[in-house]
C-alpha cells in the first residue's frame, strides 16, 4: 500500500508548507484561492481501505466522502473522509447531508474536536487515492503528496486524508 511517516520526507519546502499546516486547509485556500469551492461530492457505504483500519480499528462499512477542493474549474485538492457508522450519531449525525459543504468547516468550529498528528505520504501511483485523485489518469504523472489525520469528538473519530495536487503546490 503506501508508507505513511510522521515527516514529508524529501518533500519540497513549497510541499511541506502546505502539507504541514495543522489549520483548517478550507480556511486557507479560502483566502489563497478567490474562487474556492467544493464540487464533485461522492458519497457512499464502503469498507475502508487496509491502511485505513490501522488508524479507525473497524472492519465494517463506513461512510466514504470524496470531494475535490478547487479553485474554479481547477481541481487543487482531492479530500478523502471516512466516518464509521458509529460516529453518525449525536452531534455529528448531520455530517451525512454536508453536501457540497466542506467538513472541514464542521471540524474546525467545534471546540470539542481534537485533531490527532498527521502523517504524510507520497502516494505511489497503485495507491486507491491515487487512482481517484488522478482521476484514473495515470499516465506519465508522479506520485502525489498526501497528510492524512484523525479528528476525535467524545471518543469518536474520523479519518481525514487530503491529496494534493501539482496545482496547489506549485510542483
Amino acid at each position: 500500500m503506501a508508507n505513511w511517516c510522521a515527516r514529508p520526507v524529501g518533500a519540497s519546502p513549497a510541499v511541506k508548507n502546505w502539507l504541514m499546516d495543522r489549520g483548517s486547509l478550507t480556511a486557507r485556500m479560502r483566502k489563497r484561492f478567490s474562487g474556492f469551492g467544493v464540487r464533485g461530492v461522492q458519497q457512499c457505504y464502503v469498507y475502508p481501505l487496509p491502511d485505513e483500519l490501522r488508524l479507525l480499528g473497524r472492519a465494517r462499512p463506513a461512510l466514504s466522502r470524496d470531494v475535490w477542493l478547487c479553485d474554479g474549474e481547477t481541481n487543487l485538492v482531492c479530500a478523502h473522509s471516512v466516518i464509521p457508522r458509529s460516529v453518525l450519531q449525536g452531534s455529528w449525525r448531520k455530517l451525512k447531508q454536508l453536501g457540497g459543504r466542506p467538513l472541514g468547516d464542521v471540524l474546525f468550529s467545534d471546540a470539542q474536536v481534537k485533531r490527532s498528528s498527521m502523517q504524510y505520504c507520497r502516494l505511489p501511483l497503485r495507491h486507491p487515492l491515487f487512482r481517484r485523485a488522478s482521476m484514473g489518469d495515470v499516465t506519465g504523472r508522479h506520485a502525489y503528496w498526501a497528510r492524512r489525520s484523525l479528528f476525535v469528538r467524545n471518543g469518536r473519530r474520523i479519518l481525514v486524508t487530503e491529496v494534493f495536487l501539482p496545482s496547489v503546490l506549485g510542483d
